[in-house]
């Protein structure tokens, strides 16, 4: 259930994202590959294909694995010279809507299923007979890890009966994590490996579990692993700089939100324990026994006593955000305080705009993830979350480090027992 009854004055209209897909534009696709070049300058990229032999020049799906914004660039360099459409978040669509349109992007709001967007992807490998660019992930990743990957990817693959091919980014992150400030860790190697992965003949006999399987397993990559193994090191002195954004409880004390960070360390304000991200990619506590050598490990610890709290009915966050909308690229409206209270029966968000109570109410089944963003430029640079509805985002802005990643793994692990317990039932 769904519950959006926010009017605006006349003159904003919703994103239209029916809109058929252009083919990419010889003029904008030059424009990205000098882009792509600038970008990539000086940094350290080797590229593998596997298996592509056989989809060398004909449209086929491309499923891409999400760090930052250098991911665009390297699709771009692995891609040479081949046209591709893309689908791309509304809101990026906010200043450069007349660039992404001819460069065959796809505007969609994330984390929500629309038809719109399957024919759109559609219409691009049938009639453009272009590449169909996909990150199923839609976001940035936080911990260097994969994310949660919708359910309905295998259906859509099912459907499409194109070849799929997957391009795997390592390094991406750790030159520059989402957490952080944003300085480039220049000493880190990039590498982009290219597989295809499904032939139509093989998607013919295979069921939607099975090809749902197959993409998770090929999706698995790990920045710190990746980090560790290759044997680099990241000397940048301020490594750990914005690490408790993710990292906000204590393994030691378990308290939450009281985790800072300053230079390569982090700090428990609580309990006073500290810990180092060493150059080699570890975490090392200075004060005691490591509980946590690993930062994905420490994560999904935070994960597990996430789900505990949901699973006791302890789980609750209550609070007052300040909130804006953003119903087309072209608007970011303001809409004063909201309440947002999430739990065990989902989202349901209330405040009041141009003279009128709104009410948003989304069910755990109604949202398998959520949109977070750290430093989120479009936003004045702010940690923001986002939560969509069919024709509208809003975003709010948290004002407790730590607490906007509670969230996230929340609203994941909801889904998860809910689809459990209906499966069960």
């Amino acid at each position: 259930m769904e519950t959006n009854v926010i009017h605006y004055p006349k003159h904003i209209k919703r994103m239209d994202t029916t809109k058929r897909p252009m083919k990419q534009t010889w003029y904008i696709q030059a424009l990205l590959r000098l882009l792509a070049k600038i970008l990539l300058s000086g940094k350290k990229l080797e590229i593998v294909k596997i298996d592509m032999d056989g989809i060398k020049d004909e449209p086929y799906l491309l499923l891409c694995n999400h760090q930052q914004f250098q991911d665009f660039p390297v699709a771009v360099k692995v891609l040479e010279r081949r046209k591709f459409n893309n689908v791309v978040a509304i809101d990026a669509f906010d200043i450069k809507r007349f660039g992404l349109y001819p460069g065959g992007c796809v505007p969609k709001r994330k984390f929500i299923n629309d038809v719109s967007t399957v024919r759109n992807i559609m219409h691009s490998l049938k009639k453009n007979k272009s590449i169909m660019s996909l990150y199923p992930e839609a976001r940035y990743t936080q911990l260097g890890t994969a994310a949660v990957l919708p359910s309905s990817l295998g259906k859509l693959i099912k459907k499409l009966k194109m070849p799929v091919a997957m391009l795997i980014i390592n390094g991406n992150h750790l030159m520059c994590p989402t957490w952080s400030d944003f300085v480039v860790r220049k000493e880190v190697p990039l590498k982009a490996t290219l597989k295809r992965v499904f032939t139509p003949e093989q998607l013919a006999v295979m069921t939607v579990d099975e090809i749902n399987a197959k993409i998770r397993q090929e999706f698995e990559y790990d920045e710190y692993k990746y980090w560790q193994e290759a044997g680099f090191k990241i000397t940048y002195p301020n490594r750990a700089q914005g690490l408790h954004n993710v990292l906000y409880k204590c393994p030691k004390c378990k308290t939450e939100y009281k985790i800072t960070s300053s230079g390569a360390e982090l700090q428990c304000e609580k309990c006073e324990s500290v810990w180092e991200l060493t150059e080699n990619g570890f975490i090392k506590c200075k004060t005691g026994e490591t509980k946590f050598a690993h930062v994905p490990d420490w994560a999904e610890w935070q994960r597990a006593e996430v789900r505990k709290e949901i699973l006791a009915g302890t789980y609750e966050i209550n609070e007052r955000f300040e909130a804006v909308s953003q119903p087309h690229s072209k608007y970011v409206i303001p809409l004063g305080k909201a309440n947002l209270k999430h739990n065990s029966d989902g989202f349901n968000i209330t405040g009041h705009y141009n003279h009128e109570d709104f009410n948003i109410v989304k069910l755990p089944l109604e949202n398998y993830s959520v949109q977070t963003e750290f430093h989120f430029p479009r936003m004045k640079k702010r940690h923001t979350f986002a939560i969509s509805t069919n024709d509208d985002t809003f975003y709010f802005f948290p004002t407790v480090d730590g607490m906007m990643q509670k969230l996230y793994f929340a609203v994941e692990e909801l889904y998860k027992i809910k689809k459990a317990e209906k499966a069960a039932a």
